[in-house]
């Protein structure tokens, strides 16, 4: 591994916030929190991290578990799971200032991808987009920190 990784490679708590717009409700938008927690990568270069989305006026809270392998130079593999989509397989890039990565699922008809840029105190941009197979889109824009060990 080396330090392109970004947050991925800094275990701990991170926190977020911003807003998601969803086209299924007339382009509405709502504030959100997020909470991640990256954990150490094991001796085979194996990362986990878990990932909390609260929605502002929603009561549940979404839960992404991320699995990342494979990680070389200038990408990786993804894996995400959560109780909307299941499991969907992605490829992930990384570059001097930013991380992103995507998930095509056709069978789904489900795609999308986020993208983190680092900012000059430690935190990042974040910028994520996702679509169905029936145009339902989903656009995040916020920004993340680290909050702890």
């Amino acid at each position: 591994m080396n330090d392109n990784y970004h947050f991925l490679t800094s275990p701990g708590k991170w926190t977020g916030e911003g807003k998601i717009t969803l086209t299924l409700l007339d382009n509405e938008s709502f504030t959100y929190v997020t909470k991640w927690d990256i954990g150490k990568a094991t001796k085979k270069g194996v990362l986990k991290a878990v990932q909390e989305i609260q929605i502002n006026g929603m009561s549940d809270i979404m839960h992404n578990h991320f699995i990342i392998t494979d990680m070389k130079e200038k990408g990786f593999n993804i894996e995400l799971t959560n109780q909307a989509i299941g499991k969907v397989v992605g490829s992930g890039l990384v570059s001097m200032d930013r991380l992103a990565w995507e998930f095509r699922l056709g069978e789904l008809g489900f795609e999308g991808f986020e993208s983190y840029e680092a900012g000059k105190e430690g935190g990042y941009s974040v910028h994520a987009e996702y679509a169905t197979v029936d145009d339902f889109r989903t656009v995040i824009h916020g920004k993340m920190w680290k909050t702890g060990d």
